[in-house]
């Protein structure tokens, strides 16, 4: 019942944000279920879990930056 709820916000979220929100807002899901599983469930964060976070989060800013400039 829970999963479902979350789809229909989620994808009721979507219609009323651009693209370029929904992306990052997509790439963000990654990196909170890494922080989640460590902290929650006790999973070992590695130098791969690093190194990934840092790497979507490089992405997501360069999304970011992208989106600015094409709106001004």
């Amino acid at each position: 019942m829970a999963s479902a709820l979350a789809y229909v916000l989620w994808y009721g979220g979507l219609a009323d944000v651009s693209g370029s929100a929904a992306a990052v807002h997509t790439g963000l899901m990654p990196v909170a279920a890494v922080l989640l599983a460590a902290m929650f469930l006790g999973e070992a964060l590695e130098m791969r879990h690093a190194a990934a976070v840092a790497l979507v989060l490089a992405a997501l800013a360069v999304i970011a930056t992208a989106a600015r400039r094409r709106a001004v």
